[in-house]
């Protein structure tokens, strides 16, 4: 294998591993907005309940 090979291989090595990490911020993401959208859900409904 040539240092050109090696180096196109590991370049793409970090592009997947680059793609990896964004998909698994995504979904914490996602996580953090679902909880988010639900704290928000249940002080509106605290709120209408207490007026």
């Amino acid at each position: 294998m040539t240092y050109e090979e090696m180096t196109l291989l590991r370049i793409n090595e970090l592009r997947e591993e680059a793609h990896r990490q964004r998909l698994a911020q995504d979904m914490s993401a996602g996580r953090w907005w679902r909880w988010l959208a639900a704290y928000a859900t249940r002080r509106a409904a605290a709120a209408s309940r207490c007026c």
